[in-house]
């Protein structure tokens, strides 16, 4: 909750003057405004604790610093004062070191789970190529979802339980999307630019080119965008937040066009292809959603997006309720499948979040809540997708039998 009184006054103060330094020195907007809502969340902890406005803001700079270059040069050019010698006192060689232990210890749990998942992919029975296998497709599905939440794992840290350091990793992950894919569209070009040259020399490469350029080329995409999204991370001036701004208000007039012509022709005619269409759309909402919330300012008030987003998520909410009306048809006509229970497991899981989201955003724009409790509530959801996608893989094989 905010501070009031002469507290909350000082520690604005304090916050203000580090802001104002990190500005003088260059550092972009959306940069610092991630930055401050990482501080001023610890300093209005501890100081809701019981400590005072310098003490609270000491101590959650210290923390800062200890994670963040921008906040460690500052403490480093006030140099004369009782903040430089908190912020940088320390052997730097101990720092050094608990890196080191932290980074180890993460790349080894990492790498542990990674293994695990290696072996439970390649010991499950599956038919193999003699018979197509709905539950094998299921796991190769969401098995890079549930790994990709191990790597956020590993992203966030020791900070794993916080709700800034999970949105620091939504963050990683829009940008690292953004990046593979223009790396995957350059290397598009180039694979078929190779393939035409070669062809007219007489010489057919495109065997070699589709079973060793690009599996290692994709391999390499996912090491190479990771590499650029860290080598910016000083100017968090994001590419998704603003294509979330640009495709936005596209998605919704696309969801409300949808729903108006559903009703206009009172046409409800959804077969399977059209429920995967649905669940790509709502992941697609999903992801806008929380890109819109991490290139959030602290302290932003209610506006006009805020007011476009509750309409994508309400109009995502009804289309939501549409696939899965059409799924439990489907399912009471022709019997469970695992795809149809996974998909209206994984609807299930959707719908709960875009309806406590929608509620929660309307009592933002209410200014009944703050954005912040929006934001932890959603980054405390996220591991039931990480959960479920865990029950996919390793329970629903073996309950269909591998089938």
């Amino acid at each position: 909750m905010p501070l009031d009184g002469a507290t909350g006054a000082d520690l604005d103060g304090r916050i203000a003057e580090w802001r104002a330094w990190l500005t003088r020195r260059g550092a972009a907007a959306p940069d610092v405004n991630a930055l401050e809502e990482r501080l001023r969340s610890h300093a209005e902890d501890l100081a809701l604790a019981g400590l005072s406005a310098d003490e609270a803001f000491l101590i959650a700079a210290t923390r800062l610093a200890s994670e963040d270059a921008l906040t460690r040069d500052w403490a480093r050019g006030q140099q004369n004062s009782l903040v430089s010698r908190l912020l940088v006192a320390g052997d730097d060689s101990i720092r050094t070191t608990r890196r080191a232990m932290v980074v180890g210890v993460a790349i080894a749990t990492v790498g542990a789970f990674f293994a695990v998942a290696a072996v439970v992919a390649n010991i499950y029975p599956f038919p193999g190529a003699t018979e197509t296998s709905a539950t094998e497709i299921l796991l190769v599905v969401h098995l890079p979802v549930l790994l990709w939440f191990v790597v956020g794992l590993a992203h966030a840290g020791t900070r794993w339980r916080q709700s800034d350091a999970r949105m620091d990793a939504v963050r990683f992950t829009g940008e690292w999307a953004i990046y593979f894919a223009l790396i995957a569209l350059g290397g598009g070009v180039l694979v078929g630019l190779s393939v035409a040259v070669f062809s007219a020399i007489r010489l057919e490469v495109e065997d070699v080119v589709v079973e060793w350029v690009l599996p290692f080329g994709a391999a390499g995409a996912v090491i190479v965008a990771a590499l650029l999204v860290e080598a910016k991370r000083s100017v968090i001036e994001n590419i998704a937040p603003v294509l979330t701004k640009l495709f936005t208000p596209l998605f919704a007039l696309l969801l409300l066009a949808f729903l108006g012509a559903m009703a206009w022709t009172r046409t409800v005619d959804i077969d399977r292809e059209v429920l995967i269409i649905f669940d790509l759309l709502l992941v697609v909402v999903l992801a806008l959603a929380l890109f819109s919330m991490s290139a959030r300012g602290p302290g932003a008030p209610p506006g006009a997006f805020d007011r476009l987003q509750l309409v994508l998520v309400v109009s995502a909410l009804v289309v939501d309720a549409v696939g899965l009306s059409a799924m439990v048809s489907r399912i009471a006509l022709w019997g469970p499948s695992p795809n149809k229970l996974v998909a209206l497991g994984l609807n299930i899981v959707l719908f709960i979040n875009l309806a406590w989201l929608a509620w929660m955003l309307l009592g933002f724009l209410r200014r009944r809540r703050t954005h912040a409790s929006l934001e932890r509530w959603q980054m405390a959801y996220l591991p039931i997708y990480a959960a479920w996608a865990a029950i996919v893989v390793v329970v629903v094989p073996p309950v269909f039998g591998f089938a």
